[in-house]
């Protein structure tokens, strides 16, 4: 089976309705930053036996957050602590 026009035309009107449902909320994040607002669409095709399956997403932050964890395993270095805090 292949992606049709009408498969790629029913996903643009799925991301269509994704950004005219949040209008308000982009509004709202646009007007809280300080420069850019990223707003980002997102598509998934997949194929279960006979049917297409389309999946649309869409994601905007309302402030800017921004977080990092960063861990190096040692596994030769001793324990720390003796045992677990309560």
């Amino acid at each position: 089976m292949e992606i049709t026009k009408d498969i790629l035309e029913r996903a643009s009107q799925m991301i269509t309705s994704m950004i005219m449902d949040h209008q308000s909320q982009i509004d709202s994040a646009f007007s809280n930053m300080d420069e850019i607002l990223d707003v980002n669409c997102k598509v998934k095709l997949s194929m279960n036996k006979e049917k297409f399956k389309i999946q649309t997403d869409i994601s905007f932050t309302s402030e800017k957050i921004k977080d990092s964890l960063t861990f190096w395993y040692d596994p030769d270095q001793k324990q720390l602590f003796d045992q677990e805090p309560d």
